[in-house]
């Protein structure tokens, strides 16, 4: 059902221990204040004010609000890339080298910084409510628009 034109999100701020890929830093999200993204972030573009966002941390749903500004700016990220294949997917590991690539599984003591231009956005929340009942991930995830639903792994799934 939607609701002044408004689309729902599911966003997903992941703590920096949680993270299984270490090839870009993580966002510093104010959870049901602000949450922030880039261009590189599939949906980035699709997300407008008024649009209500569902808020997931780590495995757990914790609230809604209501995107009441987006502020948009150009800046720079910073990736940390594999040497061989140039991939982002690099695990961290205990023992040496330090770095495996998920993609080409080359396994190396030093990942290649990269910087790449893009669009910096902060989406701004609004009369954020906290969950009491809080519902399930999968099931959240399952009202997903388009075929992936609980499958997805992506930062912004539109609902």
């Amino acid at each position: 059902m939607k609701i002044n034109n408004s689309n729902y999100w599911l966003f997903l701020e992941k703590s920096p221990e949680k993270r299984a890929y270490k090839g870009v830093l993580g966002y510093l999200d104010k959870t049901g204040e602000q949450y922030n993204y880039d261009s590189n972030v599939q949906n980035s573009q699709n997300v407008k004010i008024n649009d209500i966002a569902i808020i997931r941390v780590d495995d757990e749903i914790i609230g809604y609000g209501n995107i009441k500004d987006i502020i948009e700016k150009q800046g720079t990220k910073d990736f940390f890339r594999c040497p061989k294949c140039n991939s982002t997917n690099c695990h961290e590991r205990k023992k040496y080298p330090k770095w495996k690539c998920s993609k080409c599984k080359e396994e190396f003591s030093n990942r290649i910084k990269t910087t790449d231009n893009v669009t910096i956005y902060n989406a701004l929340i609004d009369s954020f409510v906290v969950f009491k009942d809080r519902p399930d991930v999968n099931s959240v995830k399952d009202c997903a628009v388009g075929d992936n639903g609980i499958k997805s792994q992506l930062a912004m799934i539109r609902l």
